[in-house]
Parts: C-alpha cells; structure tokens; sequence
C-alpha cells in the first residue's frame, strides 16, 4: 500500500465515527421521506464501508483517489422499494431533502443503450442541507443514497457478488445471461404496476 492510500485509511479511522452518526441520521430522514410519501418500502438500508472493503476499493482504482475527500461512499444508503414507479416519486423526495451533486449523480437506466438490459437504480451524491439545522460536524460529508426496487436489488447484490468483485473476467456467456435476467426483471417491475 502506497503512503496516499495509508493516508486516506488514516483519514477513514479518523472519521468513521462521525460517518456512523450521519448514517443514522440519514436512515430517519429517509424514514420520514416515504412516510410522508405514503410508499412502504421494503426496506431502507445503510452502511458504513468496512475498512478491509475501503482498502479493496483503493486497490483496485489504481491511484484514482488521491485523499480521502474523494471517496463519496464512505456512507451508503438504500431505499428498497416494490413497485417501480416509487422509485421516481421517492428520487424527487431525495433531491429535496438532500444537497444533491448531480455531477456525479445518475439514473443508472439513462445509462443503458435503447437496445441494452443491466443495472437499473438511482444513485445520488448527497451532503446534508445546511438550512436544516443538522449538527455542523456532519455537513460536508458527502454519501450515496441508491433507490430501487426489490427486484433490481436482487439482481444488483447477485451481479456485484459475482460479476463486478470477480478477480477473474467474466466469460460472455455469463454477462449474457445476466442480461437477459435484467430484461425479465424489468418487465416483471412493469408488470407488477400495471397489477397494482
């Protein structure tokens, strides 16, 4: 491990604390976004990143970040939800609750080729607003906040665990086959709205 990277960790220790405390906070204000909503979620989630996770990330981006205020998902939370068309509603939620950076935020789907099946999820870059009141030492610290549905997170944890961590390439037959079950799960979200 380069000194960068010892440094970053050394960073990461530093201020892990204060990343456990603004994942609760965040865990409540999501909390209160989809009851305010009216939409139940499955489930809202959140995560610090393990160490043993940050030195992975830090491994495998060759160099990529060079402190640790350029890693922007340190915190990472999820919002679960079961029908696609919640997704939407609770996204706008989010851009109003949030200070959002939408040079790095994204619509996974817009992502994606007419033509192309794969990771579907909206995925912000947040910090708390400082107009709310939040405690000071909390305001800055950017996180992720993903939403989805229960079917495409389904999808996503298999495809990360086999595909995106894999040490190895993964053979073309086997990404086919991933997108193909993409192509399934999609039109199963649309039709469990159109059921609704």
């Amino acid at each position: 491990m380069n000194l960068r990277d010892r440094m970053i960790i050394e960073d990461y220790r530093k201020n892990k604390n204060s990343f456990v405390r603004l994942g609760e906070l965040v865990h409540s204000i999501l909390k209160d976004i989809t009851k305010d909503a009216g939409i139940t979620p499955m489930e809202i989630q959140h995560r610090v990143k393990a160490e043993q996770s940050l030195i992975g990330k830090l491994y495998r981006s060759d160099g990529w970040y060079k402190s640790f205020d350029d890693l922007m998902d340190i915190l990472g939370a999820r919002v679960i939800l079961y029908f696609a068309d919640e997704v939407e509603i609770i996204g706008k939620k989010v851009e109003e609750a949030f200070q959002i950076d939408y040079d790095y935020s994204s619509n996974k789907g817009d992502l994606l080729s007419p033509d192309a099946f794969g990771y579907l999820s909206l995925h912000y870059i947040c910090t708390l607003r400082e107009d709310m009141g939040y405690p000071q030492d909390l305001l800055g610290r950017k996180f992720e906040i993903q939403i989805r549905t229960c079917l495409q997170h389904v999808w996503s944890d298999i495809d990360h665990d086999i595909a995106y961590k894999s040490q190895f390439g993964v053979p073309r037959e086997i990404k086919r086959g991933f997108s193909r079950l993409a192509g399934l799960l999609e039109l199963a979200d649309s039709e469990f709205v159109r059921l609704r």
